[in-house]
């Protein structure tokens, strides 16, 4: 090799290592936070938030169920009415961020037969997932709750939170699912591999904590992204999501729930704490809504860096999201609940 062939080598080498200290330092950190906090306060100040059904309830309650939905009414219903099953005396917050008209009109149909429920409307339509969970933090802590629990639309719970409250404490501040599940065996086209990747983060579908709490600690924008927690996704080849930043924020006082897929039905995944299941999530239940039976979705199996090339059909993905739908139902059926 060339004298002057390994003089630029070097000097390259050297460029870049000047350029990963430099990202490393606080310098940059606090402007990576400085400019992601900016533009996330601007959001939910530029976000809209309409009341389209009301809560009627006059009851007392310390509890409430806050829920974003996009483009699965049929969910977020049988959601809805498991909530209210199992803990009559909550309050449940539903947030609509972005969904079609369509789906928009059958979400406030089913839900005015509820008076615990409120269901509020975010536009513009473009507002992000964080920002719909930052909009319910802020109203439950607006509302005197003592309890809140993040629910997605196709999360169900199989029994009453009440024992994972009482384990809310000056050393645990959140509750859920660690991030983090495999497919367990090739289901067709899905094959084998991992869905979710951040162990150490907590997955919003599932969330329990104290908001007044949470908003003492990390102000009015607790999910506002955190340099940290994209630099953490990075170093551990992990996909990163923006409300990491929360689970960064609460590391060492989290009590993490194990994600399980279910060997029978694909995507389906139960969520156990201490042994028990408390809840199954259904994934993907909104993602399909606008897309034809005959796409194909290629990046379900992903981690930092690399996609496993898994090409699974809509067509498929529906018959999976009908399975687990059928089984939630029987879930509800179970626990009580009627049609």
């Amino acid at each position: 090799m060339s004298q002057h062939l390994k003089s630029v080598l070097k000097r390259s080498c050297m460029a870049s290592r000047i350029v990963n200290i430099a990202k490393r330092t606080p310098p940059y950190a606090a402007w990576w936070t400085f400019f992601a906090r900016t533009a996330f306060k601007r959001s939910l100040c530029e976000t809209k938030v309409k009341c389209l059904v009301a809560d009627r309830s006059a009851e007392p309650h310390l509890l409430a169920f806050c829920i974003v939905h996009y483009n699965a009414p049929d969910f977020l219903s049988l959601n809805v009415r498991q909530c209210e099953l199992l803990h009559p005396n909550a309050r449940i917050y539903v947030l609509d961020n972005g969904s079609t008209e369509l789906c928009l009109r059958e979400a406030v149909r089913s839900l005015k037969r509820f008076d615990n429920t409120t269901l509020l409307c975010a536009r513009p339509i473009e507002s992000s997932h964080l920002v719909g969970l930052q909009l319910l933090l802020n109203y439950s802590v607006e509302q005197r709750d003592e309890f809140m629990v993040f629910l997605d639309q196709d999360c169900i719970l199989t029994r009453t939170v009440d024992e994972l409250l009482a384990k809310l404490s000056v050393n645990l501040l959140l509750i859920g699912p660690a991030d983090y599940v495999e497919v367990p065996r090739d289901y067709g086209p899905l094959k084998r591999g991992r869905l979710r990747n951040a162990p150490r983060c907590i997955h919003p579908s599932l969330m329990i904590l104290q908001p007044r709490r949470i908003a003492q600690l990390f102000g009015e924008a607790a999910f506002s992204p955190h340099y940290k927690a994209w630099e953490e996704a990075h170093v551990n080849d992990w996909q990163y999501e923006p409300f990491y930043s929360l689970s960064y924020r609460a590391r060492g006082r989290i009590g993490y729930m194990k994600m399980r897929m279910s060997s029978e039905v694909p995507l389906l995944t139960s969520y156990l704490y201490e042994g028990r299941v408390y809840a199954w999530h259904a994934w993907l239940s909104s993602r399909i809504w606008s897309l034809s039976p005959e796409d194909l979705i290629d990046d379900l199996l992903v981690s930092w860096r690399r996609v496993a090339q898994s090409q699974v059909p809509v067509s498929w993905l529906r018959f999976i999201r009908k399975q687990a739908y059928e089984f939630m139902e029987q879930i509800h059926r179970s626990s009580g609940g009627s049609q």
